[in-house]
């Protein structure tokens, strides 16, 4: 019974520390800041693209690599590429957020993403406590969306985040960067490590460190995989804590 319970805990922590892993908050921004990520050189000039607040793993990727093909380099990031991408400095601003007071339901957006919009300017319409309420911007700047008509919002929910129009940007302490170096890996779309196929050994002392001189390789996995694997092992935890307490009731 005490071994269930300490492997119990140890999953759930292993579990927080995978949650933890991809919170922007480890590389010294916070989820209201607006980013700005290097993407490459061209002619020796690094070349940045802006991350709204709330971007998830998926949609950081797709920007880098539209970001990179518009300046005709491929949309994957290639090894070689790895440590100069690394090296380049990271920006970020503060975003004026503007979210939900109350529950209710989002009745009409009357801006649009990207949209340059005016202090004052009308943004969207709730309807809370069978009342209508529209949100105005405080600052003048580009907006973002982050809800849709009909959808039902919760208190304090994000529903529009506006980029101020005249934007000091600050660089990010690189030391932070390098200390998470590992998962600053996830946020970049890099090109697939090539697996080398290894020849059939007799004998296990005797296996090859190395193939005609190249490493053999082997990719990370991604990490929905590590999510994925920390929750069903959570899960599997969970189960078996319960059967054994329903065999000692039963008993």
């Amino acid at each position: 019974m005490r071994h269930l319970k300490i492997k119990f805990v140890k999953i759930f922590f292993l579990f927080t520390l995978q949650v933890m892993a991809y919170s922007p908050s480890c590389f010294g921004f916070l989820e209201e800041d607006y980013i700005r990520a290097p993407i490459g050189s061209v002619n020796g000039a690094p070349h940045y693209v802006t991350f709204p607040p709330g971007s998830s793993i998926e949609e950081r990727h797709e920007r880098i690599s539209r970001g990179r093909e518009s300046l005709g380099l491929s949309s994957q990031i290639p090894l070689s590429e790895q440590e100069n991408i690394l090296q380049l400095s990271w920006q970020k601003t503060n975003a004026n957020a503007q979210k939900a007071f109350m529950p209710g339901q989002m009745l009409r957006i009357l801006v649009t993403t990207g949209q340059q919009i005016q202090r004052g300017s009308p943004l969207c319409t709730i309807e809370t406590m069978k009342m209508e309420w529209t949100i105005r911007s405080p600052i003048e700047g580009e907006v973002t969306l982050h809800c849709q008509e009909g959808e039902t919002i919760a208190f304090n929910d994000r529903l529009v985040s506006i980029l101020p129009t005249f934007a000091r940007w600050e660089d990010i302490n690189q030391d932070l960067m390098v200390q998470h170096r590992n998962l600053l890996l996830s946020f970049f779309p890099w090109a697939p490590v090539p697996i080398v196929e290894a020849p059939e050994i007799n004998n296990e002392n005797d296996a090859p460190q190395e193939l005609g001189g190249i490493p053999l390789l082997v990719p990370d996995p991604p990490p929905s995989f590590l999510i994925f694997t920390t929750l069903s092992c959570f899960r599997c935890a969970v189960q078996s804590f319960s059967n054994t307490r329903g065999r000692e009731c039963y008993k």
